[in-house]
């Protein structure tokens, strides 16, 4: 389609009283003419219908035409969105501060693009990588916005798994030490903010060298998944529970004063003494405290590891709070399996 301020083809091979000349060089170059831009559309309408999703609006940002992989990915056929607004794909994700750097970006440069979420027309949010251009007239006033965009929700599951595979630890699925590292960070920072308790528990498994001595390192790690599967049962969304090390976990309670966070710990080492894992006896030894303001990660891990190894210096099985025990029994100084003692 040529353009509405064009010369039609063949015009500069006019003479000057506007009759055409017969000389074979202007009838070739006015069906070149012709011919190329017949090519043109052809490859236009090529791209339109078999490359990304391609909205077109007027000035008004009204649809007026879309094309194949627009409905694919939408779920809307094309006379039920011509005439309507991009609006009808809001997410609703997005603030009003988005859409103004968006607007901005369009009016100063004449395009934008960038990550956004849109609802298709089964009402689910999904993830596209877009680009908005501007297209002007001859007067530099916009005369339509072209969009095309395509769907990255799988480079976004994709992206998540990798994450979560970073973060986690590969045995049991509870977070790894640089998750809870960062976590801990983050969190000081917040009860910092916002005025709010922070509390922090070590948690070991009391005499752990027996059962990998005794049963095999594979009956241990299987100890390890259903103890972190127990441990998991009990706590918020909000909580954050992470392999420390070994046989070490940490527990992370945000919004948690240390008298509640003490029962819960204890809570905790009961439920693990009362249920045998993988049929042995276990028990565990917690260390718990609560963050002080102005007081770094490093500091708040040493006072709680402190408490831990008081936990298992008086017999084990125990909850010790910064220096003084909660509950706790001793340990018995071997695993037991169904009743009976197996010797460390």
């Amino acid at each position: 389609m040529s353009h509405p301020h064009s010369a039609p083809a063949g015009a500069r091979c006019r003479t000057h009283d506007g009759g055409h000349p017969s000389t074979p060089s202007c009838r070739e170059a006015t069906e070149y003419d012709w011919q190329r831009q017949q090519h043109e559309l052809r490859l236009l309408a090529i791209v339109f219908e078999t490359g990304q999703a391609t909205l077109i609006t007027d000035a008004e940002m009204r649809i007026q035409k879309v094309n194949r992989a627009f409905m694919e990915i939408t779920g809307y056929q094309a006379e039920e969105v011509v005439g309507q607004t991009p609006r009808l794909f809001k997410s609703g994700r997005h603030d009003k501060a988005f859409y103004a750097r968006l607007w901005e970006s369009l009016e100063t440069t004449g395009h934008w693009q960038g990550e956004i979420w849109n609802r298709n027309r089964r009402g689910e949010v999904y993830p596209l990588w877009q680009s908005i251009t501007a297209v002007h007239d001859d007067q530099g006033q916009v005369r339509n916005y072209v969009a095309m965009f395509h769907d990255i929700s799988e480079r976004k599951r994709l992206e998540q798994e990798r994450e979560r595979q970073a973060s986690r630890d590969h045995l049991t699925g509870a977070f790894n030490r640089r998750a809870f590292d960062a976590a801990l960070r983050r969190e000081i920072q917040r009860a910092e903010r916002m005025g709010e308790p922070l509390a922090l528990l070590l948690l070991d498994i009391d005499h752990f060298k027996a059962v990998n001595d005794r049963h095999g390192h594979a009956r241990g790690d299987e100890v390890l998944c259903r103890l972190v599967e127990r441990l998991s049962r009990g706590l918020r969304a909000t909580d954050l529970l992470a392999r420390w090390g070994g046989e070490e976990f940490a527990i992370l309670l945000p919004g948690t004063p240390l008298q509640g966070a003490a029962a819960f710990a204890d809570r905790l080492r009961v439920q693990v003494s009362e249920h045998p894992l993988q049929g042995l006896a276990i028990t565990v030894s917690v260390g718990l405290g609560e963050w002080r303001s102005g007081e770094g990660p490093e500091a708040l891990l040493r006072r709680v590891d402190g408490a831990l190894y008081r936990a298992k210096s008086a017999g084990r099985n125990s909850v010790v709070v910064e220096g003084r025990a909660v509950h706790g029994e001793p340990a018995p100084l071997a695993v037991t399996e169904a009743g009976n003692e197996v010797t460390s």
